[in-house]
């Protein structure tokens, strides 16, 4: 055990060994910044950027039916409309001007599904901000009905790292040294217990369930504080692999 470890005086972001990977250079694009001891996250193609967690950056709609003749569709993230689409050809056909229109929006990324056999089914990612995402189908003799849920398209980098500053956290533009391999004291929103698998919670610290890392808990916690974790690289976590 080095004498790093366990240290009474524990604090937000303190390593608590010598035997650290870190990796600088990641810029912090909340507007809030990035605490200490916060989980970082980033996402697939994007080397420089580094967020806070979100379990609802991408919304699934998933259609129960095929698009038919003098259908329109419009679909809304984050109240702006990608503009109506109207069916043209084939279900297919339509899929693919839907896609588009919304690939065309500002901040927006979609994807299809290539595992659903029946292309009903979009993936849309805002990056950085929840995604909320409706639908609205008019025209035609039937309306396919649409169905919404929400996952991460992040991937998690490793640990937030203290500095000295003046702030006390990094602020938005901010360069993150990121622990990817390591140990290092975090922010836990849960009781936490040594050796179990630490995710990443609602609130975007540590907790026992919630989204997945790659860290393990190193000591134990009652309720909600400062707790010891080792992490172990970069996972990719919910759909963030389509949007590569």
């Amino acid at each position: 055990m080095s004498a790093y470890d366990y240290i009474d005086t524990a604090r937000a972001g303190l390593l608590s060994d010598l035997d650290n990977q870190i990796e600088g250079g990641w810029a912090a694009k909340p507007a809030a910044g990035i605490e200490f001891g916060y989980p970082v996250f980033g996402y697939v193609g994007d080397k420089v950027s580094a967020y806070t967690y979100f379990g609802n950056d991408v919304s699934k709609l998933v259609f129960d039916a095929d698009f038919v003749a003098s259908n329109s569709i419009v679909i809304t993230v984050n109240t702006v409309s990608a503009g109506a689409v109207v069916y043209a050809t084939s279900h297919d056909n339509t899929m693919d001007l839907v896609l588009a229109a919304l690939n065309a929006m500002t901040g927006v990324e979609a994807v299809l599904d290539a595992t659903d056999t029946d292309n009903r089914t979009f993936f849309i990612l805002t990056k950085g901000v929840t995604c909320v995402v409706t639908e609205a189908v008019t025209g035609g003799a039937s309306q396919p009905d649409g169905t919404i849920t929400q996952e991460s398209g992040q991937v998690y980098l490793g640990m937030a790292v203290m500095t000295q500053n003046s702030a006390g956290l990094y602020e938005q533009y901010d360069a993150v040294n990121v622990l990817v391999k390591g140990k290092v004291w975090a922010q836990c929103s849960t009781a936490a217990a040594a050796n179990m698998l630490a995710y990443v919670g609602a609130a975007g610290k540590m907790a026992n369930s919630g989204g997945a890392t790659t860290a393990k808990f190193r000591s134990d916690l009652a309720a909600a504080g400062l707790v010891l974790v080792e992490t172990n690289g970069q996972v990719v976590l919910g759909s963030a692999a389509l949007f590569a």
